[in-house]
């Protein structure tokens, strides 16, 4: 199964993601700030299979973190962007920064466990 890491400023998502991920065998980090996934991802953005991240943050919102990133040149695994609203634009930011897909919140769990279990089976073919 994947490591990912979940970074959400709200506790009660963060919870669940990590509920529903740990029952399906995947190994989980939390994140609560973009600062916070920042430091996850430079010290060891290798160990990563999958990143989720909310673009909604205080202090540093998704694309803020995605551009820091870029510009440290850190080596990132797949990212998913985790969103309330999606508007168009600011998906192919997301995507030009490096993101692969969005997931809508609130989400069907099912839903969301078929996203990730399509993106973990991806990453791990082409190991």
């Amino acid at each position: 199964m994947a490591n990912i890491l979940v970074i959400d400023d709200e506790e009660t998502i963060l919870d669940i993601i990590n509920t529903l991920l740990t029952e399906v065998g995947h190994t989980t980090s939390l994140a609560n700030s973009g600062v916070s996934a920042i430091e996850h991802l430079t010290a060891d953005g290798n160990c990563f299979d999958l990143v989720l991240l909310d673009l909604s943050m205080p202090e540093m919102n998704g694309l803020e973190v995605l551009e820091s990133l870029r510009e440290k040149e850190v080596e990132l695994p797949k990212i998913i962007i985790l969103t309330g609203l999606m508007e168009v634009d600011t998906y192919l930011k997301a995507k030009q920064l490096g993101a692969c897909e969005y997931i809508t919140k609130p989400f069907e769990f099912d839903t969301f466990l078929a996203i990730i279990a399509n993106h973990v089976e991806s990453a791990e073919k082409k190991e």
